[in-house]
């Protein structure tokens, strides 16, 4: 096995390792997450400091030691910057709460080159948009991280008693169940999803993400749609987002 590589990935964390070095914690193409230290890269002049910013795209060139178990980045070069994304405050924690869960889901496991494309999609998709649209771009992604990981929730059939479930209203979700429920076994605090809602998903799912854009949904659609697949995710990955605590409610 090479100890040399060089992979597509994209910036997901960043941490100080004594006072100049960098921690580097990369979504790669094809491996999946992986830590790595760029050595020197807190020092001004340090070539490696501008391209290893949070949420840039690049192509990595990595040394593994097999001895330590540990990467360290020789060379980097950025493919896509993500300045247009950290100027805006909705779109830096948006994608921050993007990251979280692509962290905590360890990539999506064996999903892993499909969640890099889907997140590679939502950076560029964010730096050509107005801020307007970026709730609809964090929709979509909490909908298709479902999709790719295998969570996607039945709208046919309760997910407690698996009676079908109706196509125009009655569809509702309880925070701690990865499905919907009827009528029936919903209880208080029960969030009641509408038509809308659900040809939503099920008509943008297989678009690219930029075309799903071309769909629109009520402001009051959009903000249950956001709380009730949020909710589906961290029953998923089993841990709360701590992106998503009530000092980040009024940007997302």
């Amino acid at each position: 096995m090479s100890r040399n590589s060089i992979t597509q990935a994209i910036v997901l964390k960043t941490y100080r390792i004594g006072e100049i070095h960098k921690g580097v914690t990369l979504l790669t193409k094809n491996t999946g997450i992986i830590n790595a230290i760029a050595h020197g890269a807190w020092k001004i002049k340090s070539r490696l400091r501008a391209h290893t910013q949070l949420f840039n795209y690049v192509r990595v060139y990595l040394y593994y030691n097999p001895v330590k178990q540990s990467y360290k980045i020789t060379d980097i070069e950025s493919l896509r910057l993500c300045d247009m994304i950290v100027k805006s405050l909705k779109k830096y924690y948006i994608v921050s709460i993007c990251a979280e869960i692509i962290l905590k889901s360890f990539g999506g496991g064996e999903s892993v080159k499909e969640m890099f494309f889907l997140f590679l999609s939502v950076l560029q998709t964010l730096g050509r948009i107005c801020d307007d649209e970026a709730d609809f771009i964090l929709i979509q992604f909490f909908w298709r991280f479902l999709l790719i990981t295998g969570h996607r929730p039945d709208f046919t059939h309760c997910h407690h008693c698996g009676t079908s479930l109706p196509t125009t209203s009655g569809i509702y979700s309880i925070k701690g169940i990865p499905g919907f429920v009827c009528t029936s076994c919903k209880h208080p605090g029960a969030i009641q999803l509408n038509s809308g809602m659900i040809k939503y998903l099920e008509n943008t799912e297989q678009l690219p993400i930029t075309q799903s854009l071309c769909y629109k949904i009520a402001k009051e659609s959009e903000t249950i749609l956001k709380e009730v697949l949020s909710a589906i995710i961290e029953t998923c990955i089993e841990t709360p987002l701590q992106s998503l605590k009530q000092q980040f409610k009024e940007y997302v």
